[in-house]
């Protein structure tokens, strides 16, 4: 049984105190106008006749103040201490004025400030009409709560999964955990999702924890973390999902057809030989391996005649203006130098900063457009091609013209693309249209930047990343859409792969088609002239 601490009142206006230590009962009789202390001491039950029909028994637990409360028609147990207490005074010193005057000043002192009882242990009697008993208790002003051990740490014992769901359709990412007491958080992208109401739906059954994403769009592919975390630990894991849209370009997935109409194809101005093609951007963008993709295709095994420098590569591999032809086809490709962000320099103090000119000059790629630059011509950054130079072609015919330029992106490196090399590609471009040779874009490394590309390129025209990164390419430097072409080159692959040639022959049949008509326009202003 629980002992606490009551109030007696006795009729009076103030508490009146009980003491232990009295070697005899005492009994007290309310009604008296202030307080008064008694010492009780008695090993036997204590009665306190406080106006009601029976004996109200006192909880005597300590040598200090105990509260009753007076008017109670049943019995209050007695908490006798198992030890016998200590007081201020000896047990058989005479009660007396004296006595009595001490303890009620200890008692005032006691009450006017906030009492702690420490804990004891007491042997418990039951006082009733019947008997008394006795048993070990324990007696607290505020009993101490069982200790609950702290929770297991969390661990994930299932992860997430990466998720390709189509558009329209619901998605759902699921894992299991070690324990399913702790606090669950969704994150989007490393930020907090933002839970919106039929359209997510999070659930915890037992240690099983999933997200559901009803009705996906575009704008729900992202990276998805749940963390979870209680007293003892934290856990997470992650996994992208990835919304594969309605295809909204069509490619032909058979290469046979287009490698049939190339290898076939004739060029529509009899003074042209054959179409040129010159291949010019960023440093590690793939011109050179467009060049030895392009000729592994019509090869029919791997073609490695144009070098290519490594990804981690800073500088451009290639120095020289290089011809390479596809086969006996009436097509050359031409390989440049690669661009390069130039360098501000500072010879020393005092002195003025100067641009230290790297890759190829933007007037070299120009003159190479207007055939002024022969093959096998040795770049020099800093003193790019100019009329004086014995190597400079100063009548051209359109036989030793560019007829199509094509611009060689990465689509994982577009994002960090120098401004200083966009702007070359741009000044490029602008006197490419001033001559009015057509221009195209051909987005490399399409599998660095969607995973669900780099499983099946047939759904290249189905993700919502790879048509990111042409919005991109067509804004920063300003091209259409319809003219940019992502493809994926020959890199690991040693064997034919279908949809990777499929790709290739797609852009570069539209590349074929806008050179012809470049030199076919030519063609019949002459006759037009004439």
């Amino acid at each position: 049984m629980d002992v606490i601490a009551v109030d007696l009142v006795a009729g009076s206006p103030a508490p009146v105190d009980l003491v232990a230590g009295s070697p005899a009962p005492v009994d007290l009789v309310a009604g008296l106008p202030a307080p008064m202390d008694v010492v009780v001491g008695s090993p036997a039950p204590v009665d306190i006749i406080v106006g009601s029909p029976a004996p109200v028994d006192v909880v005597v637990c300590s040598p200090v103040p105990v509260d009753v409360i007076a008017g109670s028609p049943t019995c209050v147990d007695i908490a006798v201490p198992l030890f016998p207490p200590v007081l201020p005074f000896p047990v058989s010193a005479p009660r007396g004025p004296p006595v009595q005057e001490e303890l009620q000043t200890q008692s005032i002192r006691q009450r006017s400030r906030k009492r702690h009882r420490p804990q004891h242990h007491f042997l418990q009697r039951n006082s009733n009409m019947g008997g008394s008993s006795s048993s070990s208790a324990s007696c607290s002003s505020s009993p101490p709560r069982p200790s609950t051990p702290p929770p297991s740490k969390p661990d994930i014992v299932s992860v997430f999964a990466d998720k390709q769901v189509k558009e329209g359709q619901d998605g759902t990412l699921s894992c299991e955990a070690s324990t399913g007491d702790v606090t669950v958080k969704w994150e989007k992208n490393g930020r907090s999702l933002e839970c919106v109401m039929d359209k997510h739906i999070k659930r915890q059954i037992g240690k099983t924890f999933s997200l559901t994403i009803k009705d996906t769009t575009k704008e729900d592919e992202g990276n998805y973390t749940i963390n979870l975390s209680n007293r003892s630990g934290s856990a997470s894991c992650s996994a992208m999902v990835i919304v594969e849209l309605n295809e909204w370009r069509t490619v032909q997935w058979k290469p046979d057809p287009m490698l049939e109409t190339l290898k076939t194809f004739k060029v529509s101005n009899s003074e042209v030989k054959e179409l040129r093609f010159l291949l010019n951007g960023p440093v590690g963008a793939g011109k050179s391996s467009i060049i030895n993709t392009i000729k592994t295709i019509f090869q029919g095994y791997q073609s490695i005649n144009c070098l290519v420098a490594s990804e981690l590569g800073s500088t451009s591999f290639t120095t020289k203006y290089q011809k390479f032809p596809v086969e006996s086809r009436p097509f050359a490709l031409y390989d440049v130098m690669g661009l390069e962000n130039d360098q501000v320099k500072n010879a020393g103090q005092g002195t003025e900063e100067f641009k230290l000119l790297k890759g190829v000059h933007s007037d070299d790629i120009i003159n190479a457009l207007k055939g002024h630059i022969p093959n096998d011509y040795e770049f020099k950054p800093e003193q790019p091609m100019s009329e004086d130079n014995r190597y400079y072609i100063s009548d051209p015919t359109l036989n030793d013209k560019i007829h199509c330029l094509v611009s060689v992106i990465a689509a994982d490196k577009i994002t960090f693309m120098d401004n200083d090399v966009i702007q070359k590609i741009k000044t490029i471009r602008a006197e490419a249209s001033k001559l009015g040779i057509p221009q195209l874009v051909f987005l490399t490394r399409v599998d660095q930047v969607c995973k669900m590309t780099q499983t099946d390129l047939t759904k290249i025209y189905k993700s919502k990343k790879i048509k990111e990164k042409m919005q991109e390419c067509s804004v920063r430097l300003g091209v259409p859409m319809n003219c940019i072409f992502p493809l994926k080159n020959y890199h690991e692959e040693t064997e034919k792969n279908e949809k990777l040639n499929c790709l290739m022959l797609e852009a570069f049949r539209q590349a074929v088609y806008s050179a012809n008509d470049y030199v076919k326009n030519l063609s019949d202003k002459k006759k037009h002239v004439e």
